[in-house]
């Protein structure tokens, strides 16, 4: 019985220590230092260039849930300005993302 026990609290320590939080930042990059600033890239994107369902890589709880720029940047506006679930309006701050009918919106103001 005691070793039934001690395995219960040794199970339940290793699982609430995996449970710890990252940093909200861990992983991710800072926009502003890439070479097109906060603008999407291909050479930057790989596999998700010209793909118009963002969530699949990018979920929206996580989309600017926290700014991890060494610029202040203010959230609050941000999010009024984003749709998360219509991803062409994240094209006046992250470009087209190779999407042609993104780019023809935002060329013609539309």
């Amino acid at each position: 019985m005691r070793w039934l026990i001690a395995w219960g609290l040794i199970t339940a320590g290793l699982v609430t220590a995996g449970c710890e939080r990252a940093a909200p930042c861990a992983g991710r990059g800072d926009m502003t230092r890439s070479e097109a600033g906060l603008t999407v890239t291909a050479g930057e994107h790989g596999i998700g260039w010209g793909q118009q369902d963002c969530a699949l890589c990018h979920p929206s709880w996580s989309l600017h849930a926290h700014s991890c720029s060494a610029v202040d940047i203010d959230m609050t506006d941000v999010n009024e300005r984003a749709d998360l679930s219509a991803p062409e309006t994240c094209v006046p701050c992250h470009g087209d993302n190779g999407v042609s009918q993104w780019k023809e919106a935002a060329d013609t103001g539309s």
